[in-house]
Parts: structure tokens; sequence; C-alpha cells
């Protein structure tokens, strides 16, 4: 029987919450006399029996909460994240999984998938919700299976075989559990209750937008500076108001970088149309899709219609984007009839955020954003051979965030 002291080192070198297994000793006394309800096979059952969100691979999920059940540290470490998730509002990450530097497969897998069943304990809370909010039943499948049945996918895709990757992907999984995160089409769309601190959108009386970044320290190439090879500070854009104009600094329509030279935007001319207070829809793209104009605009128009029938308090100014899909770079990577290129030009106000370029090492490559050694880049597609040789010369493709208004 183990004391926090002693489970704790049992779990050996990893990196958690600060709040995980706050509660250890009442959580050890529920397991102790009662086990795990959500690791049982009963409950799986009755999950997939009310919606049939695991499909093929509900076998593999029973298989996989019977050896988290058969292990007393596994079995711990999934109910004190239970635990943390129900008793916070707080969404929380797994910076270093238990076991993830242990040289035994199963033994890594165990714990992923002992983190996986803590976030599974919710399915019938979110199929509830689900139900209250009287979405579509296609919808709801979709969100449902997001949450619980892509996660596979995602780990099959990236590694050969099924598991759950929490580092990666304990956070993110969490926004479908707060009800931010549904599956309309062939995108993902969260309801975000607040737009970006660092930019403001302003439109005139014949629609012209223009992207005025605020408050962040730009760098000499019009990056914000603290991006891969943007480190320096040329000067910082604030923003002036006065009774009759807005000064600051817009960004390049095309490039989307900032432009060195403060504009006057007057108020008889255009107002503020997104600002940081305002609810935003972001769009997310999942792997595998085919986002042709036709399914991109269905699903733009259906995720309305669902937000206004729904969830009628929720009052969204513009769709957001911040990827790497985004990248004004990528053209000169593919063709012009490119989707990928017809996706991203939805997206006419560019702003520029702090970048890395990790977002194609982990989303177009599928490799750990620590990965350095570009040579291991795969060559599947040409995207990939053309950016591969980019990243070879010193290249570095941005993330980059992009807006269009409702």
């Amino acid at each position: 029987m183990y004391t926090k002291e002693t489970f704790l080192a049992a779990l050996g070198e990893c990196k958690l919450p600060d709040s995980f297994a706050q509660n250890f000793e009442s959580v050890a006394d529920g397991y102790y006399k009662n086990g795990v309800s959500f690791l049982r096979e009963e409950f799986i059952k009755g999950v997939e029996d009310r919606r049939e969100i695991l499909g093929s691979l509900y076998p593999f999920v029973l298989e996989s909460a019977e050896k988290v059940r058969s292990s007393e540290t596994a079995s711990l470490y999934s109910l004190c994240l239970y635990d943390m998730l129900k008793n916070s509002t707080q969404r929380f990450a797994i910076s270093k999984s238990p076991k993830a530097d242990s040289e035994d497969l199963e033994e890594k897998k165990l714990f992923e998938m002992a983190a996986y069943f803590a976030l599974f304990a919710f399915a019938p809370e979110l199929m509830d919700w689900c139900e209250r909010a009287e979405l579509p039943e296609d919808v709801a499948i979709g969100t449902l299976g997001g949450a619980f049945r892509g996660p596979f996918e995602a780990h099959l895709q990236r590694n050969g075989y099924y598991g759950f990757d929490s580092a990666r992907l304990f956070a993110w999984q969490q926004l479908y559990l707060d009800h931010e995160l549904i599956r309309v089409g062939i995108l993902n769309f969260e309801l975000r209750k607040s737009f970006l601190s660092n930019c403001l959108i302003f439109k005139n009386k014949t629609g012209e937008t223009r992207t005025m970044i605020v408050g962040k320290d730009i760098s000499a190439g019009g990056m914000i500076s603290g991006s891969k090879g943007h480190e320096d500070k040329a000067f910082c854009a604030d923003m002036t108001e006065t009774d009759e104009y807005y000064e600051g600094y817009i960004t390049d329509s095309v490039t989307g970088k900032v432009l060195p030279t403060p504009v006057r935007l007057y108020k008889n001319e255009w107002e503020i149309a997104l600002r940081e207070s305002d609810q935003t829809i972001s769009v997310h793209i999942p792997a595998g899709v085919s986002f042709t104009e036709e399914n991109l605009t269905k699903a733009y128009n259906y995720v309305l219609r669902i937000v206004e029938k729904s969830f009628p308090e929720f009052k969204p100014k513009a769709f957001i984007c911040l990827s790497w899909l985004i990248s004004t770079q990528l053209k000169d990577f593919l063709k012009p009839t490119s989707n990928i290129l017809g996706f991203q030009s939805k997206f006419n106000c560019k702003i520029p955020i702090v970048s890395q370029g990790l977002g194609v090492i982990s989303f177009l490559f599928l490799l750990p954003t620590t990965e350095t050694d570009y040579n291991k880049f795969p060559e599947n597609t040409s995207l990939q051979k053309k950016i591969k040789e980019y990243y070879l010369s010193g290249g570095t493709v941005y993330e980059w965030g992009g807006a269009f208004l409702i």
C-alpha cells in the first residue's frame, strides 16, 4: 500500500502539474477500497454502447484498461490525474510522463494510457453536454471521436502503433472536456472567449481591413522579437489614440510582417472591428483532411449555424488561425492552386506571432519538436522535400496568425 512519498518515488523522473497528487490520501483511500471505476470494462462498455465513439478501437481500449487496472502504480496515477481534473477549472499539461525514459516500451505505453483514461473518465459528461447543447448527430459524434479516438489515430500516424502521447495531447484534449472544441465537418473549431492581446483589426466603410500590432517589440526584419533569427529589437509597436485617429504600426498585407513606419487611421474612416475582448472561433485542421474550398466553406457556414442555435450567448466576430499553414512563406513551396494556399488566403488579416519554426517539424514531418537533425526529416511528399531542403540550408518556416471577420 503506497504512501504519497513511496508513490511519487515509484513514478520516477517525470514532470507533472504542481497540483498532481495533492489529494493523494483521499484518492488512495478510495482506490484501495473500490478500485478505479472508469477502468472497469462495464464503464467502457457503457460509453461505447451509448454512442459507439471508439469503433474498431474498442478492443484496444478494453485491453489497455485491463493492463492499467492490473498495475497498482498506473491505476493510482490515472486516478490522481482524474482527481486533479475534476477539482479544477485549470488546464493541465504533462511535460514528461512517468517512465518516459524507460527502455521497456510496454511500461511507457502503460503510463501514457493511464493518462488517457483520466480523460476518458469524463466521456459520459461530454456526451451529456452534446445532448444538452442539441448538437447535430454528426457534430456530436465527430466531437466525441476527436476527444477519445482521435489521439490513437494520430499516434498511429506518428509512431506506427496505437497509443497516447500525453506530453503532446493531455492539455489539448481538455479543450473537448471544457466544451471549447467541437468537430464540424472537416475542421475543429475552438470557441474562444477572447481575441489576441497583441493586435487590433480595423475596418473602413468599404470593407478594407488593417492589422495593427500593439505593445510588442519588433525586430529589424518585421517579426515579433524573440522569434528564431529575430532576437533583436528595432522598435516597439506602441499605439497612440487621439480624438481624431489611431496611430501605430500595421502589418504588410502580403508578407504579414510589421511595417517600420507608423500610420494614422482616422476615426471618421476606420473603426476597430476586432479587439482582445471579442469572442472568436479558432480554426484547427485535423491531420489527413481534404480541405478544398467547398469543404472549408461548408464547415465555416455550418459552425456558425450551430453556434447560433446551440450557443446563442456566444457572439464571435471573427475566425482566427495560428498555424504554420498560415505562413506567407508557403507560397514559395507550393503551386498557386494548392489547397493550403487556398485555405490561408481566406485569413486576409495577417498577424505575426512569436515563432521558433517548430510547427512544420511537428505537423508536417510528424517529429518531436526537439528534433534538430534536419537530415532525419522524411521526404514522402514534394512539400516535405522542399521544406527539408530549406531547413538544411538554414531557413525557417514560421507559424503565423490570421483572421477574417464574420
